[in-house]
């Protein structure tokens, strides 16, 4: 409000006027509306509209003061706003962490942010909080509740504005700049708006000149279609497909298809099941159509393609142990747990790992970094230490 009007002591004057009509021995509803407030507080100097401001600011910041139906009052028990820094504070900060995310943790802005909605989340969640309150605090309640979920939304939005796309040249990074103003919050939505802005999500179709620069080799006259569909999905240089029928469309807009002894051509509805089919170069498809009209061709049988799942239930050869000693690089172990060990645990195989950690440092390691961070983060692991040395 301004350091010139600190003299007139503007909150204690307006604390004192709620307070008066709050304990009042009235027997209508205690309270103050802000109209009485200008009038009890009516000094020489000071502008009328600052006592409207200055309730707002009390009513943010006061944890006994209340308001229901613009008319405000104290009580002894404590505000929405007391009871959400009560929750805010028994959040711990691990709980705020893993629900923000590992990018979130380097900033304490956003974990602030998190902790609020998490707060809001909970008292929201509480039938006898909720019950205990007016219908102001809980109209309040959803208004703070909705604002803390945008923020957050907006924050991870803001954090994770990137997006990196292989291409033949290597690897290049788009940034989708911050959200506009009004923009309903929505990380997928919005990746996958800007790949389409950007033409490299298709959702309509494939051009068939594509999948023959960029799926079929030089020599290729034909190629199955699960590898056609497999490629686009395994290869990040090649366009990112919406679904399936995005390639089937681009088939049926310039190349030809064998499924068993039938061909597709020329713009033809293709059959919902085309694992087993045989994508054809156009000119391949014509010259068998020619060649079929005139009875002068047997078709070559294509070989039956399984779909990924039939391929996962096809038993191959199984092994009962796999002993491996490894020395791994330090920066490598999360693709040591991706690459390895969660495919085994797959397997059902129970894994014992036996680590041999040798670190050395020429300023040396903190023995407060040994005995609270390494040697706690293995006993919260249940991690067995089999020997130790230092040095």
């Amino acid at each position: 409000m301004g350091s010139e009007y600190s003299k007139f002591k503007v909150a204690l004057g307006l604390a004192t006027a709620i307070f008066f009509y709050s304990f009042s021995g009235a027997a209508e509803r205690k309270g103050i509306t802000v109209q009485r407030l200008r009038i009890a507080f009516l000094r020489e100097g000071i502008p009328f509209p600052i006592v409207g401001d200055a309730v707002k600011r009390l009513d943010d910041e006061l944890y006994f003061l209340h308001s229901d139906k613009s008319l405000y009052y104290f009580l002894s028990s404590p505000n929405l706003n007391r009871i959400i820094i009560d929750k805010e504070e028994a959040i711990k900060e691990e709980k705020t962490r893993k629900r923000s995310g590992t990018e979130f943790r380097r900033s304490q802005a956003p974990s602030l942010k998190f902790r609020r909605l998490l707060a809001l989340t909970a008292i929201k969640g509480s039938p006898d909080l909720m019950k205990s309150f007016s219908e102001e605090d809980a109209r309040t309640l959803r208004t703070k509740l909705d604002d803390a979920d945008s923020a957050v939304s907006v924050k991870t939005i803001m954090a994770y504005r990137y997006v990196v796309k292989g291409f033949n040249s290597g690897i290049k990074v788009f940034d989708m700049g911050i959200p506009t103003i009004g923009e309903k919050p929505n990380l997928s939505l919005r990746v996958k708006s800007y790949l389409k802005d950007q033409e490299l999500l298709l959702t309509e179709r494939v051009s068939p000149k594509v999948i023959l620069d960029k799926v079929f080799e030089k020599d290729e006259t034909e190629k199955p279609y699960s590898d056609v569909w497999e490629a686009s999905l395994r290869y990040t240089h090649l366009p990112i497909l919406g679904d399936e029928h995005v390639l089937k469309n681009g088939i049926r807009a310039g190349l030809g298809l064998q499924l068993g002894e039938k061909i597709f051509f020329g713009g033809q509805e293709l059959p919902s099941e085309l694992y087993e089919s045989t994508v054809l170069r156009p000119e391949v498809a014509k010259s068998r159509l020619v060649e079929i009209e005139k009875g002068e061709v047997t078709l070559p049988e294509v070989e039956p393609k399984l779909r990924p799942e039939e391929k996962a239930m096809e038993k191959p050869a199984v092994i009962k142990v796999v002993e491996l000693k490894l020395r791994v690089p330090w920066d490598k172990l999360s693709d040591l747990v991706r690459g390895v060990l969660v495919p085994l645990n797959r397997e059902g195989a129970e894994i014992t790992l036996d680590l041999d950690i040798q670190a050395r440092a020429e300023k040396g390691i903190s023995r407060n970094t040994l005995n609270l961070t390494i040697k706690e983060t293995l006993n919260q692991i249940g991690a067995k230490v089999i020997e130790e040395r230092t040095e």
